[in-house]
């Protein structure tokens, strides 16, 4: 029966498996579905070993693990596109009694795992303690393997979180395309031109930071990646400092610019009083899509209205950026806030829904090229369908122009939904 069923069926049957990368039941449930036929077989590997996490708690395991089925099966190594290493540090002591600190990944079977990966897209090295990640502190061998795996032309992905490395590290990435990087420093003490023939200033599409760690890097991300291209800026936290940096990343892809995401801390009394509005940003004329992510929503009014609820700052920078004089003709708005649960009876009553249709889809010229809007609201399941029932239901219709609310959930995360 199954050899009849269209490859594009099983693969969205597979697709809709549950499947957390650290779960064992997760992982064993695919393996099952993969003898179901041979039509199963190679999707269900796919899925399996598309994404692999080395982390410090079984990461020498898994290691040995992975190399054994690798070796048996060399196959399944092409299949492997992402790889997420998070390190850990452990303090050893040595014979003469003083401690040293070593990378909890210095197993031996984690080169030859590394060596055997030909068709990698997207590697994130990042440290699982408060130390950072010291590129000159792991051993020679798995740096070799790791340079590798930088100069493959199928790598397009880097992020790098918590760690302390040489810029020609990502820097001979041929096809890098992303770029992320928190919490992190650059080293340029170290010059590791000895262990390729060359290093390329690879053109950057998207680039993913922090502002306060554009303000300390930017000079330095300029010398070897090109970022005269970028089409997209993700940016996380809002840094007084590091804002004059994102406002010249701004000014310097005024032209290629076309998308911007920005992440927000927690909403505070300071945030509101240091920190510019989303409006007041010089956004590009060109930019088309832009997608704003509040991590700790308030559904209601602070004291005093020194803190405004989330909604009524979101109503009001779309209102001042809907009436600058150089506004770009934004196609495409996301908004995604993470709200306590608490705060479902104020989201529902909250008066923003009418007026958040008026200044969207009015009559107006403020949102003229806009075609759709997206709310994304998390922990408030219970009252998705109440606003969606008896506010969306009967907002405003323009032609061309739609705009829905997604419930979300902490265990669901926004791309499952």
């Amino acid at each position: 029966m199954a050899p009849n069923i269209p490859i594009e069926i099983i693969i969205h049957i597979i697709d809709r498996i549950p499947l957390d990368i650290d779960s064992k039941k997760d992982r064993l449930s695919l393996s099952k579905c993969s003898t179901v036929s041979r039509a199963f077989k190679t999707p269900c590997q796919s899925r399996l070993f598309s994404n692999i996490r080395l982390i410090s708690f079984n990461g020498p395991a898994r290691c040995r693990s992975l190399l054994t089925t690798l070796t048996r099966s060399p196959h399944l190594a092409r299949l492997i596109r992402s790889l997420d290493i998070q390190n850990g540090w452990m303090k050893v002591k040595r014979l003469d009694g003083t401690q040293k600190t070593m990378w909890t990944l210095a197993e031996p079977a984690f080169p030859p795992v590394l060596d055997l990966l030909s068709a990698l897209e997207s590697i994130q090295l990042r440290s699982s303690t408060v130390r950072a990640f010291r590129w000159n502190i792991i051993g020679e061998a798995i740096q070799t393997s790791l340079l590798r795996l930088f100069e493959l032309p199928s790598l397009t992905k880097i992020c790098l979180r918590n760690v302390i490395i040489p810029p020609t590290v990502f820097a001979r990435s041929p096809q890098l395309a992303y770029f992320g990087l928190h919490k992190s420093a650059i080293d340029l003490s170290q010059d590791l031109s000895h262990h390729t023939q060359e290093i390329h200033h690879p053109h950057l599409q998207t680039l993913h930071i922090s502002s306060q760690m554009a303000c300390v890097v930017w000079g330095d991300l300029r010398a070897f990646l090109d970022l005269s291209q970028l089409e997209e800026l993700v940016l996380e936290d809002a840094d007084a400092k590091g804002l004059d940096v994102v406002a010249a990343i701004f000014e310097k892809n005024e032209q290629s610019l076309v998308r911007f995401t920005w992440i927000l801390p927690i909403m505070s009394e300071y945030f509101f009083s240091n920190i510019p509005w989303v409006s007041e940003f010089p956004l590009p004329a060109r930019v088309r899509s832009m997608d704003l992510s509040i991590l700790d929503a308030k559904a209601y009014e602070q004291r005093d209205m020194a803190t405004p609820s989330t909604l009524t700052w979101v109503l009001y920078a779309l209102r001042k950026l809907g009436s600058l004089p150089r506004r770009p003709e934004l196609e495409h708005v996301v908004m995604r806030l993470v709200f306590e649960p608490s705060h479902h009876y104020h989201l529902f009553t909250h008066p923003i829904w009418e007026e958040l249709d008026v200044t969207l889809a009015g009559d107006g010229d403020n949102f003229r090229s806009l075609r759709r809007f997206e709310l994304f609201l998390s922990n408030a399941h219970s009252c998705a369908e109440d606003i969606l029932d008896h506010w969306v239901a009967t907002m405003t219709e323009r032609p061309g122009f739609s705009w829905c609310i997604v419930r979300e959930s902490q265990s669901r995360p926004w791309a499952q939904q």
